[in-house]
């Protein structure tokens, strides 16, 4: 029998992932074409000339 102990991550919250993901579109980050569309879509961010930006809705789920 062993006595190895099992370590375990917390399961992540659900809005963690798109937070995250938020803040790294404010900070200017690369993202795949898809996952910009994706966000326009959500009207979380926009385009301004070639910048991604967020629009009022993902400023204020960035910030929450």
């Amino acid at each position: 029998m062993s006595d190895a102990v099992e370590t375990s991550t917390p399961a992540p919250r659900r809005g963690n992932e798109l937070h995250d993901l938020l803040r790294r579109v404010r900070r200017g980050d690369v993202f795949h074409p898809h996952l910009k569309r994706w966000l326009v879509h959500l009207r979380l961010a926009e385009f301004r000339g070639l910048q991604l930006v967020l629009t009022n809705k993902g400023l204020l789920m960035a910030q929450t």
